[in-house]
């Protein structure tokens, strides 16, 4: 069983799996990490935002049937350690932003939202066509379009942007090595 105890709501779980889908984002994400001239590192496919509810620790993530919340434990404690990294704001989030994370993220699960298994392939295309350059074009959806559908980073990105403004840059474009190497997040 692994530790959770030191996540605190806001946190950001970074996953690797070990399905096609997943090593798929991984290939893509080793490409997306060349072209921006990043070192080698280990390179995740999923990502979830830690909530607390009634003092227990969930995860809301965007998986293929909407957005889900489950708890922390049950959802990762049997996960290898080397398979997942938490990121958490560099500046702790304060009591409200606590609680506008935990009704931000948690108020989705009740929202019918279809996954966005199309943005796997606008990732791809925005990673193809900027290959050559560090202009990050996004083809796909974006605003209120975006958010009729998620995906799991998008949707990380999405509700931390909605305690702290900016903090996540389009975040209807964000990958998980976006969040892996957002400057305003740091590894637990």
């Amino acid at each position: 069983m692994n530790d959770f105890s030191k996540c605190t709501p806001g946190d950001i779980i970074l996953v690797r799996g070990n399905s096609f889908i997943s090593k798929a984002i991984r290939f893509h994400m080793a490409l997306y990490r060349k072209q921006l001239g990043i070192p080698e590192r280990e390179l995740f496919s999923h990502a979830g935002t830690i909530v607390e509810i009634w003092g227990k620790k969930y995860v809301v993530e965007a998986q293929s049937d909407g957005i889900n919340i489950n708890p922390l434990e049950d959802a990762y404690g049997d996960k290898d350690p080397k398979d997942y990294i938490i990121k958490t704001p560099k500046k702790p989030y304060s009591k409200v932003e606590i609680e506008r994370i935990n009704k931000i993220a948690s108020k989705s699960s009740f929202n019918p939202t279809r996954y966005d298994f199309l943005a796997f392939i606008y990732q791809i295309d925005m990673i193809r066509r900027t290959r050559h350059t560090t202009n990050k074009k996004w083809a796909g959806p974006t605003g209120k379009k975006a958010t009729d559908r998620l995906y799991c980073t998008e949707a990380c990105a999405t509700w931390a942007n909605g305690v702290r403004p900016g903090t996540f840059d389009k975040p209807w474009s964000v990958n998980p090595l976006d969040i892996d190497i957002n400057r305003y997040y740091v590894t637990k």
